[in-house]
């Protein structure tokens, strides 16, 4: 697995719902007129324009940058994303992490933009957010934000490429939020890990290193060493750029051209590095490492030569389809069998131009710890067996025929998501393989794919133990890991002379593969909101054909034809496609109820977005059997992971085939989620509700699934705080809510045949919550709904025993602190202000306060004090509960520190807020009306807001009107006397102080109270 050196930065200023841009809806459906007078083809016309978005352009400025230009009129934010050629690789070796140190500072001001924090605010106040991650070859910096500040965001952006500060200043403090950063990741074993693998590579090679950094490894970096490091390794023929936005690919090449052009080109070198970073051996090399969390698994790597040069083979892909299989006959299969494993991964690790590598990992079962030399005689035999067979054509086709479909209906990625895919790859494949053909099987190579298995033998890898118990003599300087290294000439014969294991076949042709999948046009209605007219006018449409368009506010028409006629026939001769098309795209869905009986209800929305021959549907039987009781709610969770495992076999080829399903058992439910290619997917409900009471395990797999419950349990106290918070939140808030205490005491004593009980019972009698979406007929998923309620027994719940989950109101002046200790370094804070029951006008409120809130705790608890990495603030919704929410993660400061600097930035934050100058406050109300105005970006989001509109929000479709409509009215003594309410005069808080082991647990102010079912001294 390549790990990037920022897997997670949190440079976020406020939570940003879900619900900003969620979609509005309304119920009533009046009589649409028929077309009489407009082109017999506009329906065609609009629709074919409505799904022909983006145009595409690539040059390369004078200074040798590349550049790529994505026009998209429908994208709802523009963005930019530039990587350059230099990543944790190029660290000297007197300073570990230096190219992560100076990724950070990039952002804390430039000669044009000095002062820190003014690009964070600038972003937050254009609905936008920025970040940055250092990779091993190459580092990436993207941002997003509304369209009309992509001319200002790129020149603040481009400055960081052109005259960075690298100020004294912060270099002290950025260099603490570095060790903070690291300070997180010690206590994550793949971190740990991965340095203990690097720890025995060649001593010379560059992998060899330390790669994130730390005060210690940085000590003595100043601005001279940060500007020699920029200077010899940030270069512009060294680099390339994305920018999407709505504009003119001319308009956009305009942009790029005035603010990119004077990034130097210093002709540097391409950069390379040697190929061999493991020495081969005769001898098996084996690394054991202990574990933080309770976790045992065998990883396999061998290293290769490049295989970017073969991206139209993608042969390594091939390959890890093969080994990774888990259908029937797969090399997991065979090892479950066994009884010695319970998962398996294959596929590429290390992937640069100089040098790749091929990993296996096997998650083991107890049994397979012990003897994990078999089961690499098993991995090494299947990888002959590969070798020998060679992977079919067939083969090579079905992964053909899925890249295809996936690139042509990839789900809508945001602006910044697409821009930072794209841009690293700009920097090491050809410019002829973008945006596209890279993701596409293109070429079928038998020989290179033999070549590359021909090396994947025991004299050139690198395996590694991972449990609790397995034997050490080392100490990682950076991590604390400890670990073993050992070649073992014993094994050398025995893996060398593996064959396949009995029972390992190649993967059989996929069944579920469609390799014609029909879309069919969308039938449903649909609405011309407010909301509608607000995106219309964020478009620019001129106020003569808003006015013209006026009169049809509010209405709503039973399908696209008689909305376009009714446009046209308002607009006139200026009714031209490109103007109806507009209208067309912000119209607003209307939910039509496919299924209203007593056993449920559920929804449904067409796909008139973005016209995918896919689907989604969520479907939640609701029972109260489900969390009664701490041994019910383990009985639920067993349920879960026990028909996961026996289906798995059978849900291998169904995810190869673009379709995907899930289980999840809630507090008050057992919820089916179902995605993918709809031609398939109502006969894939058939199924699976035919196996969701009869699950099949022997006794054996059974206690293994125990076992993978038992250490999932356990290692939740050794995840980081921010990563505790969510259940402990719930546990002081929600009810009902049990401890996870109190769910591992019941494990052990829940049986299969209470899993089996629990599948024939509790299903037998629910109510149905659900919601369809997609390209998909509502009559064809009603029925299939219908026969999967009877297959699962067909029982009515009534409306009485139909439980849901309430959260806990604190009363007024309330103070409340909760502590916990915890088995972790990292101590955590959170600050919780109740602010009252969720309605349009609180709501905006508090989205607009969170904006500025957001923006100056980040500056001045993480940017200017350094008391941690993690620091955010925001709102946070439970259920209808809205509240303001404050988290501070800090490796070095106890929580009592933690919680006396957030409350002095809290106190003073009002003042500050009265000061805001009229332009200010306006500025802020429109960010968020912008927030509102964002549509879905896949069926999947479209799913989520219609099922959070009609089960939580009280079936309210148009709620997003009548916020839009609050927010304009509000004032800024309004929202001030929100704020002072919510944070002073009816305070109602709770403090959540998570101790690290370290940490003294002192700085209580406030009433102590008690987690449930926790001991009281």
């Amino acid at each position: 697995m390549k790990l990037l050196n920022d897997l997670f930065r949190i440079r976020q200023t406020a939570v940003r719902m879900v619900l900003l841009s969620a979609l509005s809806f309304a119920i009533g459906v009046a009589a649409g007129c028929q077309p009489r007078d407009h082109h017999p083809d506009m329906e065609s016309r609009v629709w074919n324009q409505l799904h022909a978005h983006q145009e595409h352009r690539q040059l390369v400025l004078p200074n040798r940058l590349k550049v790529m230009l994505i026009s998209d009129p429908t994208a709802d934010r523009s963005a930019a994303s530039l990587s350059v050629a230099a990543g944790s690789l190029e660290d000297p070796a007197r300073w570990p992490g230096l190219a992560h140190f100076l990724e950070h500072m990039l952002f804390l001001g430039t000669r044009k933009y000095p002062n820190a924090g003014e690009y964070q605010k600038f972003l937050s106040s254009h609905a936008g957010y920025g970040n940055a991650y250092t990779a091993d070859d190459h580092t990436n910096y993207f941002f997003e934000v509304s369209h009309q500040g992509l001319a200002e965001g790129l020149d603040r952006f481009s400055q960081f490429f052109i005259a960075p500060l690298f100020s004294e200043k912060y270099a002290s403090k950025e260099m603490a939020a570095v060790d903070s950063e690291h300070s997180k990741n010690r206590e994550n074993d793949l971190w740990r890990i991965r340095q203990a693998q690097r720890n025995v590579l060649f001593p010379t090679h560059p992998l060899n290193r330390f790669s994130t950094g730390s005060i210690k490894t940085l000590k003595g970096v100043g601005q001279a060493e940060l500007s020699s490091f920029f200077k010899s390794r940030y270069s512009a023929n060294r680099m390339a750029l994305t920018v999407m936005g709505n504009l003119s690919l001319d308009e956009l090449e305009a942009l790029v051209r005035k603010h990119f052009n004077a990034i130097v080109d210093h002709n540097l070198p391409d950069l390379s590095y040697p190929q061999d970073f493991l020495q081969p051996t005769p001898a098996i090399q084996v690394l054991s490492v202990q574990p933080l969390a309770e976790t045992r698994s065998v990883t396999v790597e061998f290293p290769l030569p490049t295989v970017q040069r073969e991206f139209e083979a993608k042969p390594l892909e091939l390959i890890g389809f093969v080994l990774g299989h888990e259908g029937r006959g797969s090399l997991l299969s065979v090892l479950k069998s066994k009884n010695l494993a319970t998962g398996l991964f294959a596929g590429e690790g290390e992937n640069t131009a100089s040098y790749s590598s091929f990993q296996v990992t096997v998650t083991l079962t107890p049994q397979g710890a012990e003897k994990w030399r078999e089961v690499l005689v098993d991995l090494l035999g299947a990888v002959r067996g590969v070798e020998k067979m060679g992977i079919p054509p067939y083969l090579f086709r079905e992964n053909q025929v899925m890249a295809d479909l996936d690139n042509r209906y990839k789900p809508r990625e945001s602006s910044a998501g697409q821009v930072s895919r794209l841009t690293p790859l700009m920097l090491f494949y050809p410019a002829s393989a973008l945006p596209d053909d890279f993701f596409l099987f293109t070429r079928y190579q038998p020989d290179t794919i033999r070549r590359l298995l021909a090396r994947m033998v025991p004299q050139n890898m690198l395996v590694t133990l991972v449990w609790k118990g397995v034997a050490t003599d080392a100490t990682d300087p950076h991590y604390g890991t400890r670990y073993a290294y050992r070649k073992d000439p014993g094994l050398v014969q025995t893996l060398s002379s593996a064959l396949p294991p009995e029972g390992f076949t190649l993967p059989e042709p996929n069944p579920f593969i469609t390799h014609t999948p029909g879309l069919k046009p969308p039938q449903g209605s649909l609405r011309l909101g407010v909301t509608t007219w607000e995106r219309l006018k964020e478009e620019g449409i001129p106020p003569d054909t808003m006015a013209k368009l006026a009169p049809l506010t509010e209405r709503s028409f039973r399908g696209l034809n008689p909305l376009i006629h009714r446009v046209e026939s308002r607009l006139g001769k200026a009714g031209s496609l490109p103007m109806v098309v507009k209208v067309v795209e912000n119209a607003q869905p209307i939910p039509e109820l496919i299924m209203d009986t007593r056993q449920g209800r559920v929804w449904f929305v067409p796909d008139w977005r973005f016209s995918q021959p896919k689907a989604v549907l969520v479907l939640r039987f609701v029972s109260p059997e489900v969390y009664r009781t701490p041994r019910h709610a383990m009985t639920a969770m067993l349920y879960e992971a026990a028909l996961e495992e026996s289906l798995n076999e059978f849900a291998y080829p169904v995810r190869m085939a673009g379709m995907s399903y899930e289980f999840v058992t809630g507090k008050r439910s057992v919820q089916l989620t179902l995605g993918g290619y709809s031609a398939r997917i109502l006969e894939l409900l058939d199924r699976l509700s035919g196996r969701m009471t009869r699950i099949k395990l022997d006794e054996k797999q059974f206690e293994s699934v125990k076992d993978q419950m038992k250490r999932s349990l356990a290692n939740r106290k050794f995840t980081q705080p921010y990563q505790q918070l969510g259940q402990i939140r719930s546990l002081l808030l929600e009810e009902p809510s049990f401890s996870m205490e109190s769910l591992e005491q019941e494990l052990p004593s829940v049986q299969m045949a209470d899993v089996e009980d629990f599948a024939r019972k509790v299903l037998a009698r629910t109510y149905l919550e659900g919601v369809v979406v997609g390209n998909i007929s509502p009559a064809s998923a009603a029925r299939a709904i219908h026969r999967a309620v009877e297959r699962l027994g067909g029982g009515f719940l009534p409306k009485a025993e139909r439980v849901d989950r309430t959260i806990r109101q604190l009363p007024p002046k309330a103070d409340w602190i909760y502590q916990k200790r915890l088995a972790v370094d990292n101590s955590l804070v959170n600050l919780i202000y109740q602010a009252g029951s969720a309605n349009p006008r609180l709501r905006g409120a508090l989205q607009l306060l969170a904006i500025p809130l957001g923006d100056r705790f980040y500056l001045q608890m993480r940017t200017q004090q350094q008391l941690g990495y993690i620091v955010n603030a925001g709102i946070t919704q439970m259920k209808q509960e809205l509240m303001f929410d404050f988290v501070i993660q800090s490796g070095q400061y106890p929580p009592g520190v933690q919680q006396a600097r957030a409350e002095e930035f809290i106190r003073g934050f009002p003042q500050w807020f009265n000061r805001l100058s009229p332009a200010e406050f306006e500025k802020l109300r429109k960010t968020v009306i912008l927030e509102k105005l964002e549509q879905e970006s896949n069926l999947a989001q479209t799913a989520a807001k219609l099922d959070w509109m009609a089960f939580q929000n009280d079936e309210k479709f148009d709620y997003l009107d009548q916020e839009i409509a609050e927010l304009k009215s509000l004032t800024q003594k309004q929202a001030a006397d929100i704020l002072v309410k919510v944070l002073e005069t009816d305070r109602r808080r709770l403090v959540i102080q998570l101790v690290g082991r370290n940490h003294p647990s002192g700085g209580i102010k406030g009433a102590k109270i008690f987690a449930p079912g926790e001991s009281r001294p």
